[in-house]
C-alpha cells in the first residue's frame, strides 16, 4: 500500500512549434501497482485505446509537462511477486503534433497515420 512519489514529464524543446501532446503509457509492472495523478496534470485518456493518453491543451517550445506524480503498491504484494518484476519497469512514450491548424481529434488521427497504435 505504499504510495512511492515519481516525477516524469515531457519537454517540447526550445525551437519547436505549439503542439498536441499524446503519450503511452506501458505499465510493465502489470497490476502489482497504479499509477497516480495523470488526470490532475491535465491528461485525459483516449477512448478504446487502452495506455495512450492526450494532453487537455497545446504546448509551447519551452515547456515541461509532468505526466504523473505517484505509483501506490498494492497491499497483495508479496516478496515473489515484486522479485518477479524487479527489472521491469513503466514505459513512457510521447508524441507531438504541430497545433497549427490542427485539433485534437485531428492530432490523434494524424498520429495513428504514422505509428501503429494498438
Amino acid at each position: 500500500g505504499r504510495e512511492i512519489e515519481k516525477n516524469p514529464f515531457i519537454t517540447v524543446v526550445e525551437g519547436s512549434e505549439d503542439c498536441w501532446l499524446i503519450v503511452k503509457i506501458q505499465n510493465n509492472l502489470g497490476n502489482t501497482i497504479t499509477i497516480n495523478g495523470l488526470e490532475d496534470n491535465g491528461w485525459t485518456a483516449i477512448a478504446g485505446h487502452d495506455g495512450y493518453y492526450m494532453y487537455e491543451e497545446t504546448v509551447s517550445a519551452g515547456t515541461e509537462v509532468p505526466v504523473f506524480d505517484t505509483i501506490t503498491c498494492l497491499n497483495t504484494n508479496t516478496y515473489e511477486s515484486l522479485n518477479a518484476i524487479a527489472t521491469k519497469s513503466i514505459v513512457i512514450t510521447a508524441y507531438a503534433v504541430q497545433s497549427e491548424g490542427v485539433t485534437e481529434t485531428d492530432a490523434w488521427t494524424a498520429l495513428g497515420a504514422h505509428y501503429t497504435l494498438n
